[in-house]
């Protein structure tokens, strides 16, 4: 039973890795605000990343694959994080966003936001500023807080989308709201 356990915490300790490189990724110096906190960007990662692996239902790659190719997608979702990062897989990010990109275009708040990284990193898929955009926001709209930062940031500094303080604003509201340390960072930074 404890080896059980302690193959459980592995996975759960790799998946807040993967999920923090990931969503890292998309945070280069110039697309951010100077207040940006590595350790805010880690505390909104690994939230993500632990709500993903509280809702994992597919133990083995086999059995997320399974459930995948059945439409589930969670399991879609979780299968994307398995080949982005290469756990159990080949390591292929082309593999990674076609997965994302089916439970994404079920509505799935989390592959919305990692295919969004995607997207803004060129990773898997042609980079496309506005694709992620479009995806962050997709997230962003059903409450993921760090898809309305990134979303914040994208309107901030008028990448993908046009220029505008004002969504920026808005969109960082709604993360601060649920306790995202950057987008209160963000607010601050900017005096609101």
């Amino acid at each position: 039973m404890k080896s059980v356990e302690g193959l459980r915490k592995a996975r759960s300790a790799m998946a807040l890795l993967a999920a923090f490189l990931l969503w890292a990724d998309v945070h280069n110096a110039s697309a951010l605000p100077k207040s940006y906190s590595e350790e805010g960007a880690q505390n909104a990662a690994q939230s993500t990343a632990q709500k993903s692996a509280q809702q994992s239902h597919c133990k083995t790659p086999e059995a997320c694959l399974s459930a995948a190719e059945q439409g589930d997608a969670q399991a879609q979702n979780n299968l994307g994080v398995l080949y982005a990062n290469g756990q159990g897989v080949p390591k292929d990010e082309a593999e990674a966003a076609k997965w994302w990109q089916k439970a994404a275009d079920q509505g799935f708040a989390l592959a919305q936001f990692n295919l969004g990284l995607m997207y803004a990193n060129g990773r898997g898929v042609p980079k496309d500023e506005a694709e992620a955009a479009k995806w962050w926001y997709m997230a962003a709209a059903q409450g993921h807080a760090p898809a309305q930062y990134n979303l914040g940031v994208f309107y901030a500094n008028g990448q993908g989308v046009p220029k505008n303080e004002a969504e920026a604003v808005k969109w960082w509201k709604k993360a601060a709201d649920q306790g995202d340390a950057d987008a209160k960072d963000a607010l601050q930074q900017i005096g609101k």
